[in-house]
């Protein structure tokens, strides 16, 4: 057994390979009903101000229009600081986007 499958745990493995830790995980099949919630506090807000996606996104680092259309979707569910930053971007509190949740 060489050096390098010692330190990735092949050992442990037998002669089975590990899993691959970089596999994408499985898309969710139904959206999440508190992602949903606040991706539609999202796009009402977004609309409000008649703003595209890639109106709000260029105003967030890191953040692509796709994605955060996922998010208005409920596909995902953005961490505390990413959604802080979406409210930020849309010139209101996060407190206003999740009031209905």
């Amino acid at each position: 057994m060489s050096s390098f499958q010692e330190r990735v745990g092949f050992r442990h493995w037998g002669n089975r390979v590990p899993p691959n830790p970089y596999r994408p995980l499985p898309r969710r099949s139904i959206a999440d009903p508190t992602a949903q919630a606040f991706g539609d506090a999202v796009r009402r807000a977004r609309q409000e101000r008649n703003w595209t996606l890639e109106d709000v996104a260029r105003r967030i680092k890191r953040m692509d229009a796709k994605y955060l259309g996922e998010i208005e979707r409920g596909w995902h569910a953005p961490t505390i600081p990413t959604a802080k930053r979406i409210a930020e971007a849309l010139d209101t509190t996060l407190a206003d986007l999740v009031r209905d949740l």
